[in-house]
């Protein structure tokens, strides 16, 4: 494999020296290891050799692996997430939290001043964040399997987006025609603010790989039927108007008569 190549994978990323599981792409597995969550994604998993999808030691393992072939590569601290550095380790005030509407619990993942931290510990008004990576300090243990080497361009844009946004993008329809990419965004993703927030950095990633093409997004939004009063409604209204009027003319009539 070479540098700039799109793969697909299975993988289990391992830590500590229990060699305890703590991300995988393989449903069965995580089942087997008591850490599946419906809130993950399982299944495809794809990446491109010599960027940061991957750790420098998996890069290097990646450019002499073979489709189909297990791997296991065993990372110490300093080359895959760093030593924990007690500097990251900040205090906060409650009211921080309450003012994001974040209820402090030890071990949420929260985001804060910019900082993507864990909570590890909660006392009377202060809550402890660690800013370290959840590895940081931790011998990583990565088992991989490559099992396709992507070729057509539809492959790589739907790996993209997979890879930066989420499994609504699977359902996005995707064509080339001539030099352009085109497309079409779901119904779902349309409203969704994270969406709007990562298309651009998509599009930028999708013209710096793939530099022959130009990229269409397409939103479609429907014309809006008609709103008709309804018949017997329609049809009401003139009736009422219709019996009153007969029931002064009657009345007319009536004193006509009398006089």
């Amino acid at each position: 494999m070479n540098n700039g190549d799109f793969v697909k994978i299975d993988f289990e990323l391992r830590a500590g020296e229990d060699k305890k599981l703590y991300v995988t792409n393989v449903e069965e597995v995580a089942r087997a290891n008591d850490i599946y969550s419906e809130e993950k994604r399982y299944g495809d998993s794809y990446g491109i050799v010599g960027t940061d999808s991957f750790l420098k030691k998996v890069n290097e393992s990646l450019l002499s692996a073979e489709i189909g072939k297990e791997y296991e590569i065993e990372i110490p601290p300093e080359e895959a997430y760093g030593v924990r550095d007690p500097k990251n380790i900040r205090i906060h005030t409650v009211r921080e939290f309450q003012r994001q509407n974040v209820e402090p619990e030890v071990g949420k993942d929260v985001f804060l001043g910019g900082r993507q931290g864990r909570i590890i510990s909660v006392t009377p008004g202060r809550v402890m964040v660690d800013y370290n990576n959840r590895f940081a300090g931790r011998t990583i243990y990565y088992k991989y399997k490559v099992l396709e080497v992507l070729e057509k361009v539809e492959d790589k844009v739907k790996a993209i987006l997979l890879m930066n946004y989420t499994s609504e993008a699977a359902k996005f329809p995707i064509s080339v025609e001539g030099e352009e990419i085109r497309i079409e965004i779901s119904d779902e993703s349309k409203f969704d603010h994270l969406w709007f927030d990562l298309k651009f950095r998509i599009v930028n990633e999708i013209r710096e790989r793939l530099k022959d093409f130009s990229v269409l997004l397409v939103e479609r939004y429907p014309k809006t039927a008609n709103v008709e009063t309804p018949p017997e409604q329609s049809a009401a209204e003139p009736s009422e108007s219709k019996e009153q009027g007969n029931e002064e003319s009657q009345q007319a009539s009536q004193a006509e008569t009398t006089q």
